[in-house]
């Protein structure tokens, strides 16, 4: 199954022995995000490091892990899209997620019930995708 996650998905992966770390290595999902998520690792490193416990070393190695289990693409990709994304996404800062999930006519996986205060792209959280898959 072709998803777009969304930020707060992509970093519970940084979580030890976390579900959404396990789902998201399924082979069965095809996973994407906008690839401005990098910069906001790095933004946001000092954070998930004090929260997770992680060390430098196994952020490294888990940042290397989630490199490959999602397929970042630029915006230039999406970008005829983007106009569409801002006008639909009920938070502007979303509105890459949505250019993305019309460029690959996909759901978005996320935490964030706001994003589904709107109809034109499906919106999963986990426990909706674990059904979706017949995981529940």
């Amino acid at each position: 199954m072709k998803l777009v996650i969304n930020s707060n998905i992509l970093f519970s992966f940084f979580w030890n022995d976390s579900f959404t770390k396990k789902l998201m290595l399924l082979p069965s999902l095809e996973l994407y995000t906008p690839f401005f998520f990098f910069k906001e690792m790095d933004k946001y490193t000092d954070d998930i490091l004090s929260k997770t416990k992680l060390s430098t070393q196994q952020f490294k190695i888990f940042k290397e892990k989630l490199s490959e289990a999602v397929n970042f693409v630029t915006e230039g990709e999406y970008s005829e899209y983007i106009n569409e994304g801002i006008a639909i996404s009920p938070d502007t800062k979303d509105a890459d997620f949505f250019a993305l999930a019309l460029y690959l006519n996909c759901p978005i996986w996320s935490k964030d019930k706001a994003l589904k205060k709107q109809s034109k792209v499906e919106v999963f959280n986990t426990s909706e995708l674990l059904k979706k898959l017949g995981l529940e």
